[in-house]
């Protein structure tokens, strides 16, 4: 029966999926010391060890490399940081020297200006002085020319007087009283003295003498004497004319007139200084016939 159990067991056994058995060893062979103990090193702490110095080795190689590139990374700083200042260097250096460059052009040149500059000097004065001498040798001629016009001038003024034409002896006398306006210094005084022997020559011949006495006798004003001398200064008495002057000698009393009665002035062009043309010059008029001649000078008030 039991037998039969068994087998019965055998059979729903095999009915039933096979399930796995461990199967252990009947007898069981005992494992030496050392072997246990070196698993036990090796599982336990040589292969987590391991595990470690290799983690560790890891991060260090990577440390290490990283250290590597950051290094590398600060040489190739610094060397891009010293190419740039050579390079900065260089450019000042460059700048430098063509500033040198320039200043010393600019230096040259402004030698050159300055050479330039004191030969157009030398040069200007030369022509300065060459000009003044010209200019004054200009000045010298044309002062020649004007006093030989000057002299042509007073000697046919001259001539002028010697001609029988009243209006030519007019045109003389204008002539030099021109003259001496005109040339003061070398003339005035020539002038004066000149229309004073005139005056002198005129009155003193008989037929003047005759004509004047003829007219005054024809009127019924006083007779006039006549002074032998008359100063520029107007020291003399003046004897008032009659109501009714008596032209008597256009000429004599023209020159009169300029010499005496007109007020002239001029002006020194060297020192400057104005002066009656006439004042400083003494006249001369001894023996001269003046009756009918007005010497009275009106004053407008």
């Amino acid at each position: 029966m039991d037998g039969l159990n068994n087998n019965d067991k055998i059979i729903e056994n095999t009915n039933t999926e096979p399930q796995s058995v461990e199967t252990k060893p009947l007898i069981e062979a005992k494992k030496p010391l050392f072997g246990e103990r070196f698993e036990f090193w090796a599982t336990k702490i040589v292969i987590p060890a391991a595990s470690a110095f290799g983690m560790i080795a890891v991060v260090c190689i990577i440390s290490w490399q990283l250290s590597n590139q950051s290094q590398q990374m600060k040489d190739d700083a610094e060397k891009a940081r010293m190419q740039s200042e050579l390079e900065a260097e260089q450019t000042r250096l460059q700048f430098e020297y063509r500033s040198r460059q320039m200043e010393l052009e600019s230096q040259k040149t402004k030698e050159q200006f300055d050479i330039l500059s004191k030969q157009m000097e030398v040069e200007a004065n030369k022509n300065r002085e060459q000009f003044d001498i010209q200019s004054k040798q200009l000045d010298q001629q044309a002062d020649i020319a004007r006093k030989q016009i000057a002299a042509e001038q007073f000697n046919q003024a001259i001539e002028h007087l010697g001609s029988e034409k009243q209006t030519v002896v007019l045109g003389g006398v204008h002539a030099l009283h021109n003259l001496a306006m005109n040339f003061p210094d070398e003339y005035s005084k020539q002038v004066f003295e000149v229309l004073c022997s005139f005056i002198r020559e005129e009155t003193s011949k008989p037929e003047y003498q005759k004509k004047v006495v003829v007219a005054i006798e024809a009127t019924d004003e006083t007779k006039m004497t006549s002074p032998t001398v008359i100063t520029i200064g107007f020291a003399i008495k003046y004897i008032p004319p009659p109501e009714k002057p008596i032209a008597v000698s256009l000429i004599i009393q023209t020159i009169v007139d300029k010499l005496f009665k007109e007020k002239v002035e001029v002006t020194n062009e060297k020192t400057g200084e104005t002066k009656e043309l006439y004042r400083n010059h003494d006249a001369n008029l001894s023996g001269a016939f003046l009756r009918g001649v007005n010497f009275f000078v009106t004053v407008h008030e």
